[in-house]
This record gives C-alpha cells, structure tokens and sequence, in this order.
C-alpha cells in the first residue's frame, strides 16, 4: 500500500481559495516530542485553507471522539471571538468524522459543504501539507528535538547520541511532560500564525491570521449557534423556574419572554441547557432544547 501511495495513486487537482472561511481543514498528529512514558502527545488541529491559520487546536493523550469534538469548541471559540460567520465547508477524515455525519457534518445543517476525505489517503487532505510546514517551518526554528534521525536534508536531520550498551539499540531523547508540550505548541501556532502569508504576491505584508480576519469570503452565512451548541457544547440537565430563568454552572440564565414556557411539553419544565465559555472562561448564554425542539437562547441574568 505504501508504494501505491507515493508512487502511483493519482493527485488530486484542486483550486485553493481565494478568501478566508471558504474552506475548513481537520487533521491529528502526534506531537514529535516524546513524554516520559515513551509516548506522544496527539493534537487535533483546524487549518483555514486560504490564509493557511490554525483557527482551532485540541490537545490529549488518547486520539478519541472527545479530541475531535474539543477542536471543533476551540474553533467556533476562536471564530466567535472575531465576530465572523461560518465556514462555508470543511474537510475532515473518514475515522473519527465518519460518526458525526448525520448530525454536525451533515452537509446543509452547520456547514454548507461536507467533504469527507478517503480512508487511507492523508495527502488528500489540506490539513496535512500545513502540518508539514508549521513542523519544519516553525517548530523546528523555536523547539529543540524538531525532525527526523533519517532525514533526506540535512536540516531536518536530528543528531541523536546513541547508548553503548548490551543491548546496542539505546539512544538517549530528552522527554518532555504533556503540559510542557501542549505549552509548546500553542506558542508555535501562534508565531507560525503571526507570520507572513507565504503568498506574498497575493497577500503583500500580510500574515496568516491578517489574512484570515480580513479577507473573508462575503458570502458566508451567521453560524446557528443553537443547533452548533447542540453538538459541540457542554451540557447540563436543568428546568425552567417561575416562568423565568434557569440555573446552569451556578448561575442564573433568563428567559427571552415568558411565552417561551408554551413551546414546552405538557406539564413538563425539564429542559438540556447547552453552552461554550469563552476564552475567560465566562458563560454568556445558554441554549435551551427539549427532545428534538429548541426552546429559546438565555441571557446571563445581571444582579
């Protein structure tokens, strides 16, 4: 399989968009570095294809659901920190995607466009070429241990010192903790965000992430937070009280009138309260459903 890869499966011939928010690429990687216990940190990352910005990044030890989901929060924070609307598609992988097709990947609902990548092939996606760059570009100038023992150039040839021992298989790696690494790679996302564009022709004296925030596509639509929330957003088992508010987090969520109590069902107050915090921690709003029908956003009630 891997000969047929590199050697003869057919590119694929794309168009990279012009403005920002067209396009949405997700991928996981291990972190190079490794943690005490020999292994990898994994992170999950959301690149916007135009401006090549990390707009969303996940951090754990396990590559599961919960990193998948985390990525998504980080990147809706991040887009909802600057005021911008949805992205019109996104691209992910068959793996861990494949089980939210129905609901937040469902093409029409969240994003108007859903293109799940073939199973196998991680050169389709875009995500993976600017993993590569942020790695050699970035990462490898401001992190020591960047590249590989085997590598073709010599630039991104690591030296590694090697253990004389019974065993003669033995080379001594510098470990890092998982916070150690996940600090490490939010200040590489920044600096790698911060730099300029790598087209300049197009984009003259620009960074990424001035790309992305002022070149977006005009034709983007406002993100429904409230079918978003019900996917991606923390969630809590509360009721409707006095005709007038919820609790959630210990704190008090007003109702936007108090008709809304008629959507309810008969003789039934219990409602899902819904939410993201902010990047202060803070929760603004919350997003009431019950079953299958949205009920009303809450406001944070003000003493």
């Amino acid at each position: 399989k891997l000969e047929y890869d590199s050697v003869y499966r057919p590119h694929a011939h794309r168009h990279s968009p012009m403005y920002a928010g067209s396009k949405v690429s997700l991928d996981d990687r291990d972190l190079p570095r490794k943690m005490p216990d020999g292994k990898r940190a994994k992170a999950y990352y959301a690149y916007d294809v135009a401006s090549g910005c990390v707009i969303g990044a996940a951090y754990s030890r396990l590559k599961d659901m919960n990193l998948f989901v985390d990525c998504f929060r980080d990147m809706f924070r991040f887009i909802d920190a600057h005021g911008l609307k949805s992205p019109a598609e996104i691209e992910v992988e068959h793996h861990l995607a494949n089980n939210m097709k129905d609901t937040l990947l469902k093409a029409g609902w969240v994003f108007r466009f859903v293109r799940f990548c073939a199973p196998g092939n991680s050169k389709e996606k875009r995500a993976e070429h600017f993993n590569g760059r942020k790695k050699l570009g970035t990462e490898k100038k401001f992190q020591a241990g960047i590249g590989r023992p085997f590598a073709k150039s010599e630039a991104h040839r690591l030296i590694q010192e090697k253990v004389f021992d019974e065993n003669n298989d033995t080379y001594k790696t510098k470990t890092y903790s998982f916070d150690e690494l996940v600090a490490d790679d939010r200040r590489a996302n920044e600096i790698y965000n911060n730099s300029p564009h790598p087209n300049q022709k197009l984009y003259k004296g620009m960074t990424r992430l001035d790309v992305f925030l002022m070149h977006q596509n005009p034709n983007l639509v406002e993100l429904d937070r409230a079918l978003l929330l019900r996917y991606i957003g923390e969630e809590t088992i509360t009721s409707i009280r006095r005709n007038q508010y919820v609790r959630v987090q210990y704190d008090n969520f007003q109702l936007s009138d108090p008709g809304v109590v008629n959507l309810l069902e008969p003789n039934n107050l219990e409602v899902k309260a819904y939410w993201l915090h902010d990047s202060d921690k803070n929760i603004k709003e919350v997003y009431l459903w019950q079953g299958d029908n949205y009920i009303d956003c809450c406001q944070k009630i003000e003493r």
